[in-house]
């Protein structure tokens, strides 16, 4: 039945001369039988441009038809008119097979069980989406709407948006959302109203957690055309947990974004002062990975340490710091136990023939290279097979879906969380030591930061001033390091940050800066390889090699020690607890 089906579907192709027409020749296709048979259709298909060469819709349907049933054609596979006579010939004008869901017809136990197993696998094996959901679908969408009314003070776009939320009456938060709508509509142009509008969203996701309620709102104020506007962003939460400090517990949100918000965020987690939890980026995580750290592993690729444009100059210390960032990456996955080595060497070839084959696609596009962006995550947001199909070679299409079809396996979907994992709880425990560093009272930054600084005064600094966040970023960045297993990554991480000279500058930049030195020093790193006055990206670079090709138990006790010279105090003994995992959703 499955080949008949998809034979049809090829004449269809092969008559109408589109590919998009096999798809809809399966219209009435037992809906047992239909996805085989879709995928079947699209392999045959995928088969014969590969062998061919050729991006005639018609003439592959002909060439997909002799490959589904196994048999072998007279005329050459690109002489086209040949090959359609011995295809009619052979195949003539197929009749569609019978609509229905035959496979569903016959005794009541067959019925019962078909359907009931039917249902078993639907519910099973489905791509969760949270705007399937009533509550998720409200989030993103009309939740979108309503930030960019807030953001933008049209209060049309607030009320509509809000005029979703009412419509349904299990949205679990009714009061919470109007609430905040409120609160954002009157802070817009009135910092004197931001405790109301925190207040506010503190409530809504309140609301959300005593319900079981999988979603998260995040709020804060930015300056748009010269006015201090709101800006709401919502996230689905993938998973919830804590850290503790003696009895104190710490919540921790591993958070994937969910409204469509024109706003982008860059970091890969976040804490705020008015904000209990110590958040976990998921998609900045697996941007990461995927772009940067995982197509270094393969032998002979490059690491990207700095700025796109310094990357692409023609100095010979940024070419020696990416070819020294990555061996650094495959220490750190030589590192692990053999099976993960394994995983990461396997993901990592074949995300860098991903970016490999984009490389090529942008050197050979030209002007149009501006529309290739590399995937920021491991299933591609667009269709780039289908949407460059006039564009590029039918060879290399084909070289992306059959790596597509070996990177979106299950197994290699399982094996990239894993590996994901502990990179995830290493960014955890630098957002922890936010949330521990925001209750304590500490009004000095350390000697060291404030000489790299300028020479500034160590006190007098309000907590949101860029020392003050200095200092929070350095002891997070020591923290981290102290407490990682195997902190490669995370000096590779902070690494990026200073060696970007678009943020090397930033809260993050200093802090990196410090954080290296100070760990430096304690590993007894000679002088030669020190900073100077201003220190310079080649000084920073050969240092942060020098770091990196310590052993890491040097580097974990080095960076402790740091802590405690520059914050003269212990660093903060925190134990991971339980994390309690929604459905799982990969967008």
């Amino acid at each position: 039945m499955i080949r008949n089906w998809v034979l049809y579907a090829l004449f269809r192709v092969a008559e109408q001369g589109a590919r998009e027409e096999g798809i809809r020749a399966l219209k009435g296709c037992d809906p047992l039988v239909k996805p085989w048979a879709k995928q079947r259709l699209v392999v045959s298909l995928r088969r014969a441009e590969s062998e061919s060469g050729s991006d005639d819709a018609a003439h592959l349907a002909r060439l997909a038809s002799y490959l589904v049933v196994g048999e072998t054609y007279e005329a050459s596979f690109d002489d086209m008119a040949g090959l359609k006579k011995e295809y009619e010939a052979r195949f003539g004008k197929p009749e569609k097979p019978k609509t229905g869901p035959r496979l569903l017809v016959g005794s009541t136990t067959l019925l019962l069980l078909v359907a009931m197993g039917a249902t078993v696998l639907h519910f099973q094996f489905r791509a969760f989406e949270p705007s399937q959901m009533k509550v998720g679908a409200l989030m993103e969408q009309p939740f979108t709407a309503l930030a960019v009314g807030a953001a933008n003070g049209v209060p049309a776009g607030i009320d509509s948006a809000l005029a979703a939320f009412r419509s349904e009456s299990a949205f679990p938060a009714q009061k919470e959302i109007e609430a905040l709508a409120a609160a954002a509509r009157k802070v817009r142009g009135h910092p004197e109203e931001r405790n109301r509008y925190r207040t506010a969203v503190l409530e809504l996701n309140k609301a959300f957690e005593v319900r079981s309620e999988p979603y998260y709102v995040d709020a804060d104020l930015y300056p748009f055309s010269g006015v201090l506007s709101p800006v709401l962003m919502s996230f689905f939460i993938q998973e919830r947990g804590t850290y503790s400090f003696g009895p104190k517990p710490i919540p921790v949100l591993r958070l994937w974004r969910l409204d469509k918000m024109n706003v982008a965020q860059s970091k890969l987690g976040y804490t705020r002062s008015a904000s209990p939890h110590a958040i976990v980026l998921l998609d900045h995580i697996e941007h990461d990975l995927v772009t940067q750290i995982l197509p270094a592993v393969p032998e002979g690729q490059l690491m990207s340490l700095t700025d796109e444009d310094t990357s692409l100059s023609q100095e010979e210390w940024v070419r020696d710091v990416q070819e020294q960032g990555a061996v650094i990456i495959r220490k750190h996955y030589a590192s692990l136990p053999p099976a993960l080595t394994e995983k990461a060497r396997r993901l990592g070839q074949l995300l860098a023939g991903r970016r490999s084959l984009l490389a090529k696609w942008k050197k050979n596009l030209g002007i149009d290279a501006h529309i290739l962006r590399m995937p920021r995550r491991l299933i591609p947001e667009a269709d780039y097979s289908a949407e460059l199909h006039l564009r590029v070679s039918a060879s290399d299409r084909v070289d992306w879906d059959n790596l597509h079809d070996d990177l979106l396996s299950d197994a290699s979907i399982r094996d990239f969380e894993e590996l994901r994992e502990a990179y995830i709880q290493s960014v955890e425990r630098h957002e922890v030591q936010h949330r521990l560093d925001y209750e304590k009272e500490r009004f000095a930054i350390p000697e060291l930061l404030a000489y790299r600084l300028g020479g500034i005064d160590r006190m007098g600094h309000d907590v949101h001033s860029h020392p003050m966040s200095s200092s929070m970023e350095l002891s997070a960045y020591l923290s981290q390091m102290a407490d990682d297993p195997a902190p490669r990554l995370a000096l590779m991480t902070m690494g990026r940050i200073f060696l970007n000279k678009y943020s090397m500058g930033t809260s993050h930049g200093y802090a990196g800066v410090v954080a290296l030195e100070a760990t430096a020093k304690h590993l007894g790193i000679g002088q030669d390889a020190m900073l100077g006055r201003v220190a310079t990206r080649q000084e920073l670079a050969r240092l942060l090699i020098a770091v990196c090709e310590k052993p890491m138990s040097e580097v974990k006790r080095a960076a402790r020690e740091g802590y405690e010279e520059l914050f003269e105090e212990s660093l903060p003994e925190v134990a991971r607890g339980k994390f309690k995992k929604a459905a799982s959703w990969r967008h």
